[in-house]
Order: C-alpha cells, then structure tokens, then sequence
C-alpha cells in the first residue's frame, strides 16, 4: 500500500511538473543576471500608446526604476535633439499621386474621404509616418498616453541616466521607407482591422502575455516577412549589441516595445545566446 501511494505521488508530482513547465511566463519585466555582471538589469516590454485608463505602471516596474541605476529606451526621449527634425520627418519630397496610376489615384483618394475624411490634396506630400498617423488617430479614440513616456517621467524623477538603443530619426526613415504607394493604401484600408489588433494587442499587454504580443505583432496581414526583419530582427539585434557594455557599467533598465521580446530573435533570446540569465519577475 505504502508502495502504490508513493507510485500515486510520483505520477501526481510528474503530471504537476509538466503543468507548470508548460505555463507560459506571462511578464513584461524580465530579470538579466549573470555572465559577469555585478548587479541584476531588467528588460520591460512596453506599449508605446495606451488609454489613460488602461495605463498603469505596476509596483514591480517601479522597484526596477529604483534599483537601476539608468534606463535606456528605443529612442532617448529626454534629448531636445532627438524631437527637432520630427516635423520634417512627416513630409515627404515625393508626392503620392506622382507614384500611382489613374485608377489608384481615385482608390487613394476614396479611401481618404471614406474612412479619414480628408482630400488627397490635404495629405499628399506626408510622408508614411505622416499618413501612418492618421490611422493611428483613428484606431485610438481615447484619451491616450505613452507607456514609455511615463516610465522616463518617472526614472528623471529619480535622477536616473537616460540612454537611447536608438535615434528617432533613423526609426521615422526605417518607417518611411517600409512601403510603396500602393501597398500603402493596402495599409489605410484596413483601419477597422488595425483597431481590432489594437485591441488585442492591448489585452495581452494588460495580461503580461508576451508570446501572444509577439505573434499579434508580426500577424502576416499587417507585417511582411521582410519588414519584421527591418522593425523587429535588425534592431534587436543591434540592441543586444550595445546592451553588454551599457549593463557592465551601470545596472540598466531597458523599456523597448513588447513585441520585441519574444521570438527566436527576440531581445530575451539573444540575450540568452550571449550567457546572460533571463527570468521573468512576476511581483
């Protein structure tokens, strides 16, 4: 009897283990540790726009801004130099019915008065980032604040040094050249399918789900293989570049988009493949 409990145990424990291996690890703060480094540094995931409402900085996010002693976004946003080309970034030399045929002229110009009320004469030397955002402006109706902005509020009250992975110049110019005209009025169709995702996005984001982020982020429909490449491999790449000597001089708190983390070339990955430790902090 003693023997056939045990055997009960064991299948029961087994059975446990493998539960609990196979739960995801739902976190958008991940913990960097070993390989050489003298103190913890942390990635959190982030979500670049969010409603007032949905936007909460968690306690364990908080705790990583104070015992960090920088925080190093995508792009600096504490630099003046960093914002002063953003208006000239929104203008384009080329204008977009110089690129397209009659027919898809008139479609551009459907598309615009239908979902964004605007005339192509209105809109027509934007630049992509210029006409991306009048999607964005669509699919959020709310009252809308930065993730990331709040984060970097908070680290400068603390006194933290700010660092930038990046420079917005080059991530604007990476957007801008991601598509022709045509594929792009492709993109402005889709608004009500952009705010469905959105939606998605932001739930998962709400509930920590990184791998379900990542795979909302890079959905074929509104990602190509070769952009996801350019917005999410290149850059991770060269993120986790620069992260090593940004962590062995000072502990570091990185704040990126959370798409970036999962995935095979996602940051937590690459990070593991250069022998640091990464583990998530539920709290």
């Amino acid at each position: 009897m003693k023997r056939l409990s045990f055997i009960y145990f064991l299948s029961f424990f087994t059975i446990a283990l493998s539960f609990a291996q196979s739960l995801p690890n739902k976190s958008i703060l991940w913990e960097i540790s070993g390989n050489g480094l003298a103190q913890s540094s942390y990635v959190l995931g982030t979500f670049h726009i969010l409603c007032e409402e949905d936007l909460r900085i968690s306690d364990k996010v908080q705790r990583a801004i104070s015992s960090t002693k920088q925080l190093a976004l995508e792009v600096n946003l504490s630099d003046p130099s960093e914002l002063k080309d953003i208006q000239s970034l929104m203008i384009s030399d080329k204008l977009w019915s110089d690129q397209l045929n009659k027919e898809e002229i008139q479609e551009l110009k459907t598309v615009l008065k239908n979902e964004y009320g605007r005339e192509l004469v209105e809109v027509d030397n934007m630049s992509t980032m210029g006409l991306m955002s009048l999607m964005i402006a669509k699919t959020i109706t709310c009252s809308a604040k930065g993730y990331d902005m709040e984060v970097l509020a908070l680290a400068m009250q603390e006194g933290k040094t700010i660092l930038g992975l990046e420079h917005l110049k080059d991530q604007v110019e990476l957007l801008n050249g991601m598509y022709t005209a045509k594929e792009l009025i492709v993109q402005l169709k889709q608004v009500s399918e952009y705010t469905g995702n959105f939606e998605e996005m932001k739930q998962a984001f709400i509930s920590e789900d990184i791998e379900l982020l990542y795979q909302y982020g890079t959905d074929p429909q509104f990602m190509t293989t070769e952009n996801k490449r350019f917005l999410l491999d290149s850059r991770n790449i060269n993120w986790v570049d620069q992260m090593p000597k940004m962590m062995s001089d000072k502990s570091t708190l990185f704040a990126v988009g959370s798409a970036h983390l999962a995935g095979e070339l996602g940051v937590l990955n690459l990070l593991r493949l250069k022998g640091y430790t990464v583990n998530p902090v539920f709290n």
